[in-house]
């Protein structure tokens, strides 16, 4: 859910740049740059942005988790003679995070897809 929340995060910062962008854009388009080669370029602007928040979020979530252990040792979050845990353990699997990053990675690159398409229809003259 927070990825899918993200690529609209990135679908819609991508709208208002293209709307920021419109006079870029033109003089573009009248320079001789194709539709495909607009899309391309927001294409990739959306796939930079999308890779800039993975690598964000792998480096805040694996010193996020080793801050939990840390501060688990320090102060007991869950007492031992309550609860049948006394401590919860935190597992960074490459797996999960190979299969979160692609999956991050193809939503950002989809939402700039229309964005990038609408970009690419604005008429030069307006």
């Amino acid at each position: 859910i927070i990825v899918l929340a993200s690529g609209i995060n990135v679908a819609t910062t991508l709208f208002v740049l293209v709307l920021k962008r419109y006079r870029d854009i033109s003089l573009m388009k009248t320079m001789g740059a194709r539709p495909r080669d607009i899309v391309i370029i927001f294409c990739l602007q959306g796939l930079v942005l999308g890779l800039i928040g993975v690598v964000g979020g792998i480096i805040l979530g694996t010193l996020l988790c080793y801050a939990f252990e840390g501060l688990q040792a320090v102060f007991p979050i869950m007492p031992a003679d309550i609860y049948k845990l006394s401590f919860i353990g935190t597992r960074i699997l490459m797996a999960d995070l190979l299969k979160i990053s692609g999956a991050t990675l193809l939503l950002c690159f989809i939402s700039t897809v229309i964005p990038a398409i609408r970009g690419s229809k604005l008429s030069p003259i307006e």
